[in-house]
């Protein structure tokens, strides 16, 4: 199992302050590594739960989008025992769930060719009919699957 982002990276993005609150019940000052792991290992399976069905696993590259995902789902997960998110964060983490879902769905793809971490995914040539993804069969047969 891979995991999508590091716990410096989580600590790094929440500021030290914050990343202390999240993960200690006690007064020590600093972020509780060991806590943001577990949560970080936790995002990282429903991350690869989502996108076995398209995907061979452990990706080959490293990819923002995923990377993104995993730190949201990681810091909504912190926000346990009563706390209460920001809108804005609240937002993100809704934004990451509906991604994760586009990516599990084929409506976003990972580019597994690209090594480059700012290609994240490329947007399918899909119609779109009642907000439900439509592929003609034309566009079908181009594939070779």
């Amino acid at each position: 199992m891979a995991e999508y982002c590091t716990a410096a990276y989580v600590a790094g993005r929440l500021g030290t302050r914050k990343a202390t609150e999240l993960s200690r019940e006690d007064s020590t000052p600093t972020p509780d590594l060991v806590k943001i792991t577990t949560r970080i290992q936790t995002a990282s399976n429903k991350i690869d739960d989502a996108l076995r069905v398209r995907y061979e696993l452990p990706l080959t590259s490293e990819h923002s989008t995923i990377q993104e995902i995993c730190f949201q789902f990681t810091r909504f997960s912190l926000y346990d025992g009563g706390r209460t998110m920001s809108d804005n964060a609240q937002k993100q983490f809704d934004q990451s769930v509906k991604d994760l879902d586009k990516l599990s769905r084929g409506v976003l793809i990972l580019d597994e060719t690209d090594q480059d971490v700012g290609s994240s995914f490329v947007k399918t040539n899909a119609t779109r009919v009642n907000n439900e993804t439509i592929f003609s069969k034309t566009l079908l047969d181009t594939y070779p699957f």
